[in-house]
């Protein structure tokens, strides 16, 4: 898959990737996946997307910050050290039950993982928090430098090791998985 020049959001790409991953698996959940729109202005696509769905358990899976940029001070997420799985943003709280889940996955699979807290800024998991009476939701984010320009940057193996993360983890969870998840 090649990402074209001018492309704004490096998130649209993965539901697609999950879906034509999900159809040569046997899956035994029902995998929703779609791409949502206006994040930066109210979350409104992802409003629609987490009412509409039902779904019990949500991912939103975007572009994080990494602050490995030459010059500056390193705080927590770097280019090219895997996925972000973020523990919470400033609208949301990620699932703590859902977060061991895929980390676990992470572990037993050997996959690189970077767990972080977002300082600034919000995403689509805050809309798909407050639907359907309250989702499960786990943001997760491929690190990149310069998210909202034109042009931003990522490291290939970040982008990935999230489709693969994403990919063992629908495929570990079942019925029972989702429960125990969802029992708050």
């Amino acid at each position: 898959m090649s990402i074209k020049p001018g492309t704004i959001e490096l998130a649209v790409p993965y539901p697609y990737e999950l879906w034509k991953i999900s159809k040569k698996n046997d899956m035994r959940i029902s995998l929703l996946v779609g791409g949502s729109t206006q994040e930066e202005v109210g979350c409104r696509g992802a409003i629609t997307l987490g009412k509409m769905s039902q779904a019990e358990i949500g991912f939103s899976i975007d572009v994080g910050t990494a602050d490995d940029i030459p010059g500056m001070p390193k705080e927590v997420i770097s280019l090219g050290l895997g996925p972000e799985l973020c523990v919470m943003d400033s609208s949301t709280i990620s699932n703590r039950k859902l977060l061991k889940f895929v980390i676990k996955v992470a572990d037993e699979c050997g996959f690189p993982y970077q767990v972080s807290i977002m300082k600034h800024g919000g995403t689509d998991a805050s809309k798909f928090q407050s639907a359907n009476y309250g989702m499960p939701v786990l943001l997760i984010n491929v690190p990149s430098r310069y998210a909202h320009p034109p042009t931003s940057m990522i490291h290939y193996d970040d982008y990935i090791n999230t489709v693969k993360l994403m990919t063992e983890v629908i495929k570990r969870l079942n019925r029972k998985t989702v429960d125990e998840i969802r029992n708050f």
